[in-house]
């Protein structure tokens, strides 16, 4: 499992919106399922773009390998988690999010985060992904992926001179959704074909070409040692030359990680997967306990820290067994009626 914020979230929240509840993605490919997961994305959109910031929203993917096979409970308790870490000490009442769940065919899943970038009762902007993120997130990570052997970016059994799969499978994400990437094109296209060598989902030219397709690029030219790839929208083109590109391609000939051991562990995680699952669990409880002070310090009010740090210290399998704390009557606030007073069937609190 992978998390990962995206660098975007200047432009129009309904348009982000409208893709991720879409029945197809940017390929004109139907999903093979969509879920709303966590709350509303129309709600979500309206505060979002009626912010005067120059960052309106903050967006994030959670992706499973297709080997991981996360079950729903799974899923479930990895946006819990991800929602005590980034509003840590805040009532849900103070802030905006969406998550909506994409099943991919060959058995990947991802969840899109979309959260406005504001805390709703002070009008302040929120940001949940601040530099450094990655030191707060990386033991949410942690914690599920050694608790249930996930495949992980960080275990050195799968690295190799090529990112690892499942980073490829959020590229690919994004390129079905038409959005701007880091790294360069070509090396993008790699690493998606790639991942999709490794799943057993490309075995030969044929499939390369319609992987290629399957995230909206044409493939107007095929010579004997490479393929040329084009955006119809942007109208640029790629020559793609290498092994993955040969007509006489096979899988065999790519540099690929040696397969896991026998039940699916990972090598690094047998025998101390337990252990380092609850390692990283203690970490992520003192994370969200620091963040909790930041936001009480920042946006002031009344908090939940308690509450958010009350597994603190206990095995992964007992998260959740505590009993809630009572849930308190929101306050009318004005940020929030002035956002979200447009929305069809929504009155103020009294």
């Amino acid at each position: 499992m992978l998390v990962k914020f995206l660098s975007h979230g200047k432009g129009s929240a309904r348009a982000a919106v409208e893709y991720l509840v879409g029945e197809r993605d940017a390929a004109g490919h139907e999903r093979e399922g969509v879920e709303v997961l966590r709350g509303n994305p129309d709600m979500v959109a309206a505060v979002a773009d009626s912010l005067g910031f120059e960052r309106k929203y903050t967006s994030a993917v959670i992706a499973w390998a297709p080997d991981d096979r996360p079950t729903d409970e799974q899923i479930e308790a990895v946006l819990d988690e991800f929602e005590k870490t980034a509003w840590a000490g805040l009532e849900p009442d103070r802030y905006a999010w969406t998550a909506v769940l994409h099943r991919e065919r060959g058995g990947g899943v991802h969840a899109h985060i979309l959260a406005a970038q504001c805390d709703l009762q002070t009008g302040r902007s929120l940001n949940i992904a601040p530099p450094g993120w990655r030191k707060t997130y990386a033991p949410l990570r942690d914690t599920f992926n050694h608790e249930h052997s996930w495949s992980r970016p960080d275990d050195p059994s799968r690295a190799r001179a090529h990112r690892p799969g499942h980073v490829a499978y959020i590229e690919a994400s994004k390129l079905r959704a038409g959005l701007e990437h880091e790294a360069d094109p070509r090396t993008l296209i790699r690493d998606y074909l790639v991942q999709r060598v490794e799943h057993g989902a490309v075995k030969g030219r044929a499939d390369v070409v319609s992987a290629l397709e399957d995230v909206g690029l044409d493939v107007p030219r095929q010579g004997q040692n490479y393929i040329t790839a084009r955006d119809p929208d942007s109208g640029k083109r790629w020559r793609l030359k290498g092994e993955l590109y040969e007509r006489d391609f096979e899988p065999k000939r790519l540099d690929l990680p040696a397969e896991e051991p026998a039940g699916g562990r990972p090598e690094g995680d047998r025998g101390d997967g337990h252990a380092r699952a609850q390692a990283a669990w203690r970490e992520l409880k003192r994370r969200q306990k620091r963040r909790a002070a930041f936001h009480r310090g920042r946006y002031g009010g009344g908090d939940r820290a308690d509450a958010r740090v009350a597994d603190e210290g206990l095995d992964p399998a007992a998260r959740g067994r505590h009993e809630p704390l009572p849930q308190v009557l929101p306050e009318t606030h004005v940020v929030v009626n002035m956002q979200l007073r447009s929305l069809d069937g929504w009155t103020p609190a009294d």
